[in-house]
């Protein structure tokens, strides 16, 4: 909520922090989602553990870096994709790829591949063309995208309810 709500405030500052903060907190808390997925699955031992950390901490300082030296936003929005697929892709492997994964684990696994496919997408439109993808456009794809990170938001934290719940029995 308050990196969304530090996102929102970006247009009544000229500074880059809300945009960093914002963006950080949001790769933070994804992070802590996939996290959370891994930690039931038992796949997140100390060296993945610190692997994990490790790659997010980089990532949050390449976005730093990337968005204090390039300012235009489609830099910047591409680079984010990136970073939330790069973070994503790990979970995605460890709950697809076990062979005793559940239905549930393999459609959490399918939202979230998903996820990372309109992510990939979205970097390379904000790449290569002049369409605006940022918070307030009305681009379809973008708006399609933003409606699909929120179910997807809404599914893995459902979805680790029910994984819990499925690890318990």
């Amino acid at each position: 909520t308050i990196a969304w709500i530090l996102i929102g405030l970006r247009a009544f500052t000229p500074s880059m922090v809300p945009k960093i903060a914002g963006n950080a907190m949001l790769f933070a808390g994804a992070a802590c989602e996939l996290i959370a997925l891994l930690m039931l699955k038992n796949s997140f031992e100390k060296i993945k553990r610190k692997a994990y950390i490790c790659l997010l901490a980089v990532c949050i300082a390449t976005f730093i870096v990337v968005t204090a030296l390039d300012t235009s936003d489609s830099t910047r929005i591409a680079f984010a994709s990136l970073v939330a697929a790069v973070l994503m892709a790990y979970p995605v492997y460890v709950l697809y790829a076990d062979r005793n994964s559940s239905f549930l684990q393999r459609t959490i696994a399918a939202l979230y591949g998903i996820t990372i496919l309109f992510l990939l997408c979205r970097a390379y439109v904000s790449f290569t063309s002049d369409i605006s993808l940022d918070m307030e456009s009305k681009n379809p794809f973008n708006t399609g995208l933003m409606i699909l990170l929120y179910l997807v938001m809404f599914a893995g934290s459902v979805g680790y309810i029910l994984l819990d719940k499925e690890k318990s029995d």
